[in-house]
């Protein structure tokens, strides 16, 4: 499986995990990025887009981004935002630089499967019906949510 590929998996389990979320109190805090950005006198410093992966369904763009409070310099968290989008509607995930590396670490542990379960034909797609997946995405980890956006 492609990078490209492992991404858009990744972004259909995001945006399903924001259609799943159906009560009125979310069952998922904020990660304590959302929280400091969301923050009256919190702002980014900084943004950089770092991808953007589109097809008919979803798209996503993710930014890099680095978020200052005001209030209470020189407080400051740095993360991506993932700006996920359909025809249902739009959510946002904010990952901090404390979660990334776990994040990370799961996408690479699937792509490796993947590659390991796979008969690759000559199109570099896999030629089987093959579903992988990394236990970090079983269950929300905490501080990631679903939203009901």
């Amino acid at each position: 499986m492609k990078p490209t590929g492992i991404l858009i998996a990744l972004l259909g389990f995001l945006l399903g995990l924001g259609r799943a979320q159906v009560n009125p109190t979310p069952r998922f805090q904020p990660t304590p990025l959302e929280a400091f950005a969301k923050q009256p006198t919190s702002h980014i410093a900084w943004s950089g887009e770092a991808g953007r992966i589109d097809s008919r369904e979803a798209h996503a763009v993710i930014t890099a981004l680095v978020v200052e409070d005001t209030a209470q310099p020189p407080d400051r968290l740095r993360g991506i935002r993932i700006d996920l989008s359909d025809q249902d509607g739009k959510d946002q995930v904010y990952l901090g630089e404390e979660t990334l590396g776990a994040f990370k670490d799961a996408t690479d542990q699937i792509s490796r499967d993947a590659a390991r379960g796979c008969s690759w034909n000559s199109g570099g797609a896999c030629s089987s019906n093959l579903f992988v997946g990394a236990a970090l995405f079983w269950y929300a980890p905490t501080g990631l949510r679903a939203s009901t956006r």
